[in-house]
């Protein structure tokens, strides 16, 4: 198309088409790097902290009856372990990327995989209730502080091509755990059924951990905070690991865009700023209420998948064990989904689409008869349209968002603060929506959950940014 004619400009020649704004020479380093070598060991140790979750989320629950019989422990008592690991998270989410923001992300990334190491050992030597919970909640801790600098991590070291998947596929792996869970369950009962292998299943999660932090000891710092923060002898030492042919200008320098370390919470809720937090917090929040609702139900799904009911503790917990490696093969299904569809369509897209369609299998789930053996193959239909769209999109996309809208001197506090706020919606749900059931029937309250993933979109489609950001933004 031929440049458009200046009409202030009387001399008949045509103005020169518009410049384009010069690139950053770091963001176009990392941008336009090929995927190499570095790039996925470098992701590959981003996964530790969202396998642990899925593994121990998962062994949490099968082990809770061991713990129960050997203890003599109440329900209430296996309620408070089994929800510590979701309040520990909270604290450590918001602990995790501000320190992360202000000290960098490599020293927090060793930190919160020691924690969970450490942890980890703990439970497994736990004498009583007590320290269990102690344990837990420390080990949740150290999970939430991983979380948001992870996905600030691959956003601010992966190519611009492959950004958006990389990041998903990055959450993608608490499905992974979520089966690796079921299946070291599974193997622990089933080779020695001995009442208190509860220890080595829960201890196990020690040694994933460890292989992380020794993974996790070759990573260099994050380009883009380090630019931020002035160590531009870092910048070009890990921009030589993923770009070798990169080459950056005798001077670097930035403009001014404020201290990273003096960048609060407050500031999550200023201008533009107050968008993202309101998209990335509000929607994750909202998911969450629905997913842990959907949680209450799963017992009734596993019992009318399973074929007989074993009448020894061990051996039902195997059996159970076996039930929800079926299940969760939904939550694996929709977490390799989503890497392709947030590539190819966008995750604002992709995360509207998913909360249509957990509405949908909440709406299946309510109407399916939930007293009768009637009931297993709507159950399990509704079940898995929710899982698929929920991993598919949402789970997905929730965490992506932060890392890829906040900017950089707010992008590990923002994904923090979302990761914390979404827990607390968990926790809620957890505490409000038994008494409802008990109360309105179960058909009211997932009716309920729809209205909530509807909600979600909503808030997702009315604070979607304007214009949508191509990149992820350093200032």
């Amino acid at each position: 198309m031929p440049a458009a004619e200046d009409p202030g400009n009387h001399s008949g020649r045509r103005a020169p088409a518009p410049t384009p704004p010069l690139r950053d020479p770091i963001e176009a380093a990392v941008d336009d790097a090929a995927l190499g070598a570095a790039h996925i060991r470098i992701f590959l140790a981003c996964i530790g902290g969202t396998l642990l979750n899925g593994y121990t989320v998962f062994v949490t629950g099968a082990v809770a009856p061991l713990i129960s019989s050997e203890l003599g422990t109440g329900a209430e008592g296996i309620g408070l372990f089994g929800s510590a690991l979701v309040l520990g998270a909270v604290p450590g989410s918001l602990v995790g990327g501000r320190l992360s923001d202000r000290i960098g992300r490599r020293r927090v990334f060793l930190v919160d995989v020691l924690v969970m190491a450490c942890a980890s050992l703990v439970l497994a030597m736990a004498p009583d209730l007590g320290w269990l919970i102690a344990a837990q909640l420390v080990l949740g801790f150290g999970i939430g502080m991983d979380f948001p600098v992870a996905a600030a991590y691959v956003a601010e070291t992966m190519p611009s091509r492959k950004r958006h998947a990389l990041v998903v596929a990055t959450i993608a792996f608490q499905a992974v755990g979520l089966v690796l869970g079921a299946g070291a369950t599974t193997l622990a009962a089933s080779m020695d059924p001995h009442p208190e292998n509860w220890r080595v299943v829960l201890g196990s999660s020690a040694g994933i951990a460890l292989v992380f932090l020794v993974a996790r000891l070759g990573l260099p710092e994050s380009p883009h905070w380090s630019a931020l923060a002035g160590h531009f002898e870092d910048v070009r030492a890990v921009v030589a690991r993923l770009s070798p042919r990169a080459e950056l200008p005798a001077e670097l320098r930035l403009a001014p865009v404020g201290d990273p370390a003096r960048a609060g919470y407050l500031e999550l809720f200023r201008g533009p700023v107050l968008r993202v937090t309101l998209l990335t917090a509000g929607a994750w929040s909202l998911m969450d209420v629905a997913t842990y609702g959907v949680g209450m139900f799963t017992p009734s799904i596993l019992a009318a998948l399973a074929p007989s009911t074993p009448t020894s503790l061990l051996a039902r917990e195997a059996a159970i064990a076996r039930a929800s490696g079926v299940v969760d093969a939904f939550l694996v299904v929709g977490s390799i989904a989503s890497i392709w569809v947030v590539h190819r369509f966008g995750p604002l897209r992709v995360q509207v689409v998913g909360f249509l369609g957990m509405a949908a299998g909440l709406a299946v789930l309510a109407a399916a008869p939930h007293d009768s053996a009637r009931a297993s193959a709507p159950l399990l239909a509704g079940f898995a349209l929710f899982n698929l769209a929920q991993n598919a999109g949402p789970n997905a996309t929730t965490f992506a968002l932060p890392a890829l809208l906040y900017p950089t001197r707010l992008r590990a506090t923002g994904a923090g603060f979302a990761s914390a706020f979404a827990k607390l919606g968990a926790t809620l749900g957890a505490l409000l929506l038994p008494g409802l059931e008990a109360r309105f029937g179960p058909g009211f309250v997932l009716h309920g959950l729809a209205i909530v993933s509807l909600l979600a979109l909503v808030v997702t489609v009315a604070c979607r940014p304007r214009p949508p950001r191509q990149g992820i933004a350093r200032t």
